[in-house]
């Protein structure tokens, strides 16, 4: 059977206008649209955060966590912050957060709705500057003078010279505080633990610069003692410290008496009360890890907490009031 024309031609049209086909917008119009909406939420609306608005430092965060929210009368006292500084001290969503290129390290965690406190402007890496802010000099000195970093530094050749000349047209100059301390890198990015981040400067330091007091390193086997900060002379107000190398033996006077060999035994009295108390053990010995913990990102170690570490067996408790067991206060001999 020959179907005519006219008829196939009335068919298409019955499909385009009865079909899910015909109602839905063509494809290249559902293509611009979705471009027109990539470029609204990943760049317009983003860009309208960063424009005409002020940042929040987290020295402001620390002081608007700390500032009462009333006076104590049952006025509520009036934001010393804008709007927008209040809106990321309490989380609230900011457009911006769009653009993250991944997690902030631990220690910047606070900061990731206040990506304006690192990032003061539009398109521009973040600066030595906007570090200072936080990172004051006088608490936290630099490495070294801007100048003899520059100094210091290898001159890059081969793809590492090209390299820094595609990092130059970014605007990502070598010897910036984010050169070494990099972020949006997870909780440990902006910790420096790869080998180049020091070598890089060290190795061969002494022919850049001539009169340098600092060895020559290339590698760990060159590296001269550390030096650890103790504490020479305690007191509960103020504890004298020191700088010490760990090439000798390394004491703290603390004030503190503490035998490892009494508390790691396996046979005397301390063995017997982590046998019965159900205390980490090791070979029937107090494991190290019940006092020593690893915070969060497993790259430091916690404060030793008596209460939590040494209660078990050093109980602070004195006198048994009714139900009320009255303990001393640990740390505070003002009080005791």
């Amino acid at each position: 059977r020959v179907i005519a024309a006219s008829d196939a031609a009335d068919a298409a049209a019955e499909t385009d206008i009865f079909s899910l086909r015909g109602a839905m917008p063509t494809k290249r119009t559902m293509a611009w649209a979705l471009v027109a909406l990539v470029f609204i939420i990943g760049l317009a609306w983003p860009l309208t955060e960063m424009i005409g608005r002020s940042p929040m430092l987290p020295a402001d965060m620390v002081a608007a966590a700390a500032r009462p929210a009333n006076d104590g009368k049952g006025n509520k006292l009036t934001p010393a912050l804008s709007a927008e500084a209040e809106a990321a001290h309490r989380g609230a969503f900011k457009p911006d957060v769009v653009w993250t290129s991944g997690p902030l390290s631990t220690a910047h965690a606070g900061l990731s709705r206040n990506c304006g406190s690192c990032h003061q402007q539009a398109f521009v890496a973040t600066t030595d500057s906007s570090c200072v802010a936080c990172h004051k000099p006088s608490v936290v000195p630099d490495h070294a003078s801007a100048q003899r970093m520059a100094k210091g530094r290898l001159v890059p050749t081969g793809l590492g010279a090209a390299e820094a000349g595609v990092h130059n047209a970014f605007n990502l100059p070598e010897g910036r505080c984010a050169s070494c301390h990099k972020e949006h890198e997870g909780p440990d990015g902006a910790l420096m633990v790869a080998q180049s981040f020091c070598t890089d400067c060290h190795t061969g330091l002494s022919g850049r610069l001539n009169d340098t007091k600092i060895s020559n390193v290339s590698n760990w086997e060159e590296h001269p003692q550390f030096k650890a900060t103790v504490m020479r002379a305690a007191s509960a107000t103020t504890p004298v410290f020191e700088r010490v190398s760990l090439a000798g033996r390394a004491s703290e006077q603390s004030g503190l008496l503490y035998p490892h060999d009494l508390h790691m035994s396996r046979t005397n009295s301390v063995a017997n009360m982590v046998l019965k108390q159900g205390l980490p053990a090791k070979n029937g010995a107090l494991s190290c890890n019940y006092c020593h913990t690893s915070d969060s990102d497993g790259v430091r170690f916690k404060p030793i907490e008596m209460e939590k570490a040494c209660g078990a067996c050093h109980d602070l408790a004195f006198a048994k009031d009714g139900p009320i067991v009255r303990t001393l206060p640990h740390g505070k001999p003002e009080q005791v």
